[in-house]
C-alpha cells in the first residue's frame, strides 16, 4: 500500500510540474486583464483540520488548490482533498472541496486585512447544504523585515457553522507568526519557513467538540524555488499538540510530513 501511495503521489507531482508548461505559455495573456496567483498540489501524510483541531483522515492524501487574485483586491480560492490511503476516524471520508471569495486591503501602516467566505462541502461530495460548513474569516496581519529575513505577526478570527444553521455557529481564534529565513548559509533557492499558532475554539459542534479547547499548531517547511515561477516545499512538517484538555477526544498530539509543488502566474 506504501508503494502505491508514493507512485500515485508522484504521479500528481509530475503531472502538475508539466502543466506548468501549458501555464507558462498563458501566463502573459492572464496578466494583461490584472490576475495572478498559483496552483499547488500537495501529497500529505494525514490531515489535521486547521480550524477543527481535530485528526480528521489517518493517511496519505491528495491536496490541491487554485488561488485567483482579481483586480481591487478581490479573490476565489478552490481548495479539495482525496484520500490515496488510511481511514477516517469521523464521517469525513477523506474527501473535501472548499469555495472560498474575499477581498483585501492594506489599511494603515503595513497593516492588511482580509475578508472571506469559505463554503466547505464535505463527504460526499456534491449534496450541497447538507451537513456542510460555512466559515467567515478576517484577518490582520502585519510583517517585519531584517535583512534576509522576516516576521509576520496575524490574528485571524473565524465564524464557523453548519451551511443549515449559520446564526447557531461558534468562534475560532488562531494568533500565530510567521518566520522566514531566506537564502540561508549562502543558499539563494531556499527558503526556511516555519508558522506558530494558538488555535482556540469555544466547542462548536460540526466536528463533535463538546467543550472548548486549546492547541499549539506549527506549520513548516523547506521552501525551494526552482524557477522564476516553480517551487518545491519538501519536506513540509505539521505538528498538533492539545494545550488544554478538551474532554471531546482531541487530547493527542499528531504530526503529519509533506511535499508539495506550487506554481505561480
Amino acid at each position: 500500500m506504501k508503494k502505491i501511495t508514493i507512485v500515485i503521489g508522484l504521479s500528481s507531482l509530475i503531472g502538475l510540474f508539466s502543466e506548468t508548461q501549458v501555464l507558462s505559455e498563458i501566463n502573459t495573456n492572464t496578466n494583461q486583464y490584472g490576475l495572478h496567483g498559483y496552483v499547488s498540489t500537495t501529497i500529505q501524510q494525514r490531515y489535521m483540520g486547521l480550524p477543527a483541531s481535530r485528526e480528521l483522515h489517518d493517511g496519505w492524501m491528495a491536496w490541491n488548490e487554485l488561488n485567483v487574485n482579481l483586480p481591487e483586491g478581490f479573490f476565489l480560492n478552490v481548495w479539495n482533498t482525496t484520500q490515496l490511503a488510511g481511514h477516517t476516524p469521523l464521517a469525513h471520508g477523506g474527501d473535501e472541496l472548499d469555495l472560498t471569495a474575499g477581498w483585501q486591503a492594506d489599511l494603515f501602516r503595513g497593516v492588511k486585512f482580509t475578508l472571506a467566505e469559505t463554503y466547505m462541502d464535505f463527504y460526499p461530495l456534491g449534496q450541497w447544504w447538507n451537513g456542510d460548513v460555512l466559515a467567515t474569516t478576517i484577518r490582520l496581519s502585519k510583517e517585519f523585515s531584517f535583512g534576509n529575513q522576516s516576521i509576520k505577526l496575524e490574528m485571524w478570527i473565524w465564524w464557523i457553522a453548519h451551511s443549515e444553521n449559520f446564526e447557531g455557529g461558534s468562534v475560532v481564534l488562531m494568533p500565530n507568526i510567521t518566520h522566514k529565513w531566506r537564502k540561508p548559509f549562502g543558499i539563494n533557492f531556499l527558503t526556511i519557513r516555519s508558522r506558530h499558532m494558538f488555535v482556540w475554539d469555544d466547542g462548536w459542534v460540526p466536528p463533535r467538540h463538546s467543550s472548548d479547547g486549546l492547541f499549539y499548531r506549527l506549520d513548516a517547511g523547506l521552501d525551494w524555488q526552482l524557477s522564476k515561477h516553480v517551487s518545491l516545499t519538501l519536506p513540509g512538517f505539521i505538528a498538533l499538540v492539545p494545550v488544554k484538555d478538551s474532554h471531546d477526544l482531541r487530547d493527542e498530539s499528531h504530526t503529519s510530513i509533506s511535499a508539495s509543488l506550487r506554481f505561480t502566474f
